[in-house]
């Protein structure tokens, strides 16, 4: 059978060939001019699904943790981040940043600065920028955490634990 590309009209945010996790790897029936031919969604092949975070951050002199944050993903991920650009556009950008920061348990405001990716673009990324209480992330013992800034998709492994 020649090569097969599959396509999930439900993932409103998935690309032509692009599936989300949970659908690689899975029986299909193909439509056929006859009969019915049975088969499988390949395995997802390695390296076809990325994420990574980048954050700069820097601590003013009024104590507050500044910087900017871009998240980026493709394969699966992208579907993932596509439909939540999309939800931060719908919201207002700076609406869904200081609520994604809110989210992380930081106090402080932050801004996506993308709208949904285009059509045509193999990564999609999501920028932004936040602003947060420098003190939060002052332990007791007067250590220093960073924060994670404006992260957008867990972190892959995250859901196992």
């Amino acid at each position: 059978m020649e090569s097969m590309y599959y396509a999930d009209t439900m993932a409103g945010s998935a690309r032509f060939g692009e599936l989300p996790f949970a659908e690689y790897g899975k029986p299909v029936v193909h439509a056929v001019a006859t009969g019915e031919v049975s088969g499988s969604t390949p395995i997802l092949p390695p390296g076809a699904a990325g994420m990574t975070l980048t954050t700069i951050a820097h601590l003013t002199a009024n104590d507050m943790i500044v910087g900017d944050s871009r998240t980026e993903a493709t394969g699966p991920f992208g579907i993932a981040l596509r439909l939540a650009a999309r939800r931060f556009a719908a919201v207002g950008l700076e609406v869904a940043g200081t609520r994604q920061l809110r989210l992380l348990g930081e106090s402080g405001t932050g801004r996506f600065d993308a709208t949904p990716a285009g059509e045509g673009d193999a990564a999609t990324a999501v920028p932004g920028h936040f602003a947060v209480s420098g003190w939060s992330h002052i332990s007791a013992e007067h250590r220093f955490s960073l924060p994670d800034g404006l992260l957008v998709l867990p972190r892959p492994g995250d859901p196992l634990c």
